[in-house]
């Protein structure tokens, strides 16, 4: 806030004030005394009446001279501003210099990058039209407004933290800018700002290119000059996504790996160089051509020697546009995931088993020989789950099973505690009476367990409403996919929640929104899942739908994630929040970038760890201190390869000028609209002084001898 003079030239009236003065000090030349005998009586009284008209010849000077000077004050008409022109000052301008640095930005010509040439404009114009003591801010924007250079006066260090400034892997987001630079124009109200945006303005698709067009509409209320950079040629390949088997890998088999890829403005048939890396070791090299349509993928045929994590890099040759010439995968490779199936009753017929259609689930996905399938079956004839004490099974069923004993109860719990999966499927032949520590069941499922439903041909029920943004249903596509809400199921086993279990239970799928069919309960370091319906075709049609396998399959994916999945995939600019293993409320993880920078992470008040900001593409490593066995994990991290297929916005004829030094652009929040004007007080203080010096006037002038 300042005082500021909407007529300034008004000030030069205060000049007026020094004439009186002037006048005193030129004044004529001193008279001569002569005596005079007749009036020397009057000497003595003429002398005190001199005193006193002088001081009060004083007083009316002073209330004219403020009269004047109020005058003066409110022609020049003063106020209150953030903006404005100052007494003691020139007119001063906020300069906003935002710099697009996503990766688009890269794209290279005639050995210059988008980048480098934002980078000489800006210079370029920093050097004329920067003057001294102008205020200078510089931001780099990619899906963030981040600060470089703020509140700068002159543009020594602007063009200092120009040569400092580099191009991010992050893609751009231009609907959120416009809130962004708003905050930055609020830090500095009191001075008018210009904004200028060098940018290529480049959209993925109809949306990105709706919210340019919604930002470029701003231009009314935010002060804009946009400085386009477009590549005169748009010539670009990128390796779009890595397609790894949705099985993991099995040690010494050969696997294929797909690498999906897209080009635009090459010519057909043009040679391009892709190339498979594990580890810093070059696996495979192959030369495609590109096909007419610019799509197309290629196949790699690897092996692994033995179970790990190993990192993947598919590299095709440099472009002009080099961050989507690579992607990133991990490769799980485990030993075949082990399922312990226990039965206590002989079937006649193999499809009366409740893992027959099951076991047909898995099957479509092995290997074409019984010995190459990712998975191994172990049965138990009769409820004995003894070999769960010294076997490493991935995952325990149990279906249709009668009954169990307290040690078989007692190992279940144990297993489940180290860390295994257990699917229970009550079925028909459940009866509660059967267990003789039922509360021990209950502990280990989380619930109490009722007596099933009296099926019937009138009575069906429904899986309602079904969660399709859960990680196991996401395959289904809302539903589109296949809707798991048409299959009707003519009975099931109640479940009761028991109390106190609730941060450690989830449902995840109901019937008819009121009786739980699937839950998670966690139990240490493992988990159970409870299906409240039988898993075989008694109870329902589910298992010979279409939808019963990839159900399956999303299923084992969800519970043995961590012997199942490769490693987690993220774009950049993510944030990845870290599942610990520890159940220590305290505990730390250190994180390992792709450059090799180590940050460590702290766990809050709750336990739970901040987001990893994921600002660059390659492999990242962590693991938890305070463990046992301290295992590193991986994931990766690539670019958002939306960019990499630009639809380019001409904002040409929407610019808005730059605010020449001493103006507001319109609508600015510190626009010279929004004055406090103070000039009556000014005004009103002339009559009160008109009115006051004419009474002492009247006054004081009365001869002085009367």
């Amino acid at each position: 806030m300042g005082l500021f003079f909407a007529a300034p030239l008004y000030l030069a009236g205060f000049l007026s004030l020094a004439v009186p003065f002037l006048l005193l000090f030129t004044k004529a030349r001193t008279s001569q005394k002569t005596p005079f005998s007749s009036v020397q009586f009057l000497r003595s009284l003429t002398e005190k009446a001199t005193r006193t008209i002088e001081w009060k010849k004083m007083l009316l000077l002073v209330l004219r001279l403020l009269l004047l000077a109020c005058l003066v004050l409110g022609f020049s008409m003063p106020f209150f501003s953030k903006s404005g022109w100052r007494l003691y000052g020139r007119p001063k301008v906020h300069h906003v210099l935002v710099l697009d640095n996503s990766y688009s930005m890269n794209y290279f010509e005639e050995g210059r990058s988008l980048f480098d040439r934002a980078k000489d404009k800006a210079r370029a114009f920093a050097q004329q039209k920067i003057q001294d003591g102008d205020l200078v801010s510089l931001y780099a924007f990619n899906r963030e407004l981040e600060p470089v250079v703020t509140s700068s006066r002159g543009k020594k260090e602007i063009l200092s933290a120009l040569d400092g400034l580099w191009c991010s892997e992050l893609p751009s987001d231009f609907d959120g800018l416009p809130a962004a630079l708003r905050k930055v124009l609020e830090r500095e109200k009191e001075l008018p700002a210009a904004v200028h945006l060098f940018s290529d303005f480049a959209a993925a698709n109809a949306e990105e290119r709706a919210a340019i067009e919604r930002f470029l509409a701003q231009e009314k209320k935010i002060a804009l000059d946009t400085i386009v950079l477009e590549p005169r040629e748009y010539i670009n390949f990128a390796v779009e996504d890595v397609v790894l088997p949705d099985h993991p890998f099995l040690p010494g088999k050969e696997e294929e790996v797909r690498a999906h890829y897209r080009s635009w403005g090459m010519r057909p048939g043009s040679k391009v160089v892709l190339d498979l890396w594990s580890g810093g070791t070059l696996v495979q090299s192959q030369e495609i051509a590109v096909p007419e349509n610019g799509k197309g993928w290629a196949s790699f045929r690897v092996r692994f020697p033995g179970p790990g994590r190993y990192p993947l890099k598919i590299e095709s040759s440099a472009d002009a546009l080099q961050p989507d010439n690579v992607r990133y995968a991990i490769a799980n490779v485990h030993d075949p995931l082990r399922f312990f199936l226990v039965e206590d009753k002989t079937y006649e017929r193999p499809f009366e088993s409740p893992y027959y259609y099951w076991m047909l689930a898995l099957s479509s996905f092995g290997g074409p020989e019984e010995e190459e399938k990712w998975f191994r079956i172990a049965k138990s004839r009769g409820a004995d789950l003894r070999p769960l004490d010294s076997e490493p099974y991935d995952l325990v069923l149990l279906a249709d099973v009668e009954s169990l004993g307290p040690k078989d109860l007692n190992s279940l719990q144990s297993y489940v505690k180290r860390g295994g999966t257990v699917f229970f499927a009550p079925g028909s032949r459940f009866a509660r009476g059967n267990y003789r520590k039922d509360a021990y069941l209950e502990k280990i499922l989380g619930g109490r367990l009722g007596e099933p439903e009296q099926p019937g041909a009138a009575r069906q029920f429904h899986l309602r409403p079904v969660d399709y943004g859960h990680p196991m249903l996401r395959i289904f596509d809302q539903g589109r996919q296949g809707d798991l809400g048409r299959i009707p199921f003519s009975s099931f086993t109640p479940y009761l929640a028991a109390e106190g279990e609730g941060d450690d239970r989830r449902i995840l799928l109901w019937f008819e929104d009121r009786w739980p069919a699937l839950v998670e309960k966690k139990t240490g370091k493992g988990k159970v899942f409870v299906w409240t319906t039988s898993l075989g075709q008694e109870w329902t049609d589910f298992p010979k739908s279409p939808l019963f396998v990839p159900f399956v399959f999303e299923f084992l994916k969800y519970a043995v994630q961590k012997s199942w999945t490769h490693g987690p995939v993220y774009q950049a600019g993510d944030e990845a929040v870290l599942a610990r293993e520890s159940a220590a409320a305290k505990s730390s993880v250190i994180v390992k970038d792709p450059l090799g920078e180590q940050t460590t992470l702290y766990t809050d008040a709750r336990g739970e760890l901040p987001p990893v900001v994921l600002d660059k593409t390659g492999i990242y490593e962590w693991f938890e201190m305070g463990q046992e066995s301290a295992v590193w994990k991986s994931f990766a991290v690539n670019v958002a390869v939306r960019e990499s297929d630009p639809l380019y916005v001409d904002p040409l004829g929407t610019r808005a000028e730059t605010p020449k030094p001493g103006t507001a652009p319109a609508g600015n929040a510190a626009s010279l609209t929004e004055k406090n004007f103070f000039y009556l007080p000014f005004f009103a203080a002339v009559l009160l002084l008109l009115l006051a010096e004419a009474w002492v006037a009247n006054r004081f002038y009365q001869p002085q001898w009367v």
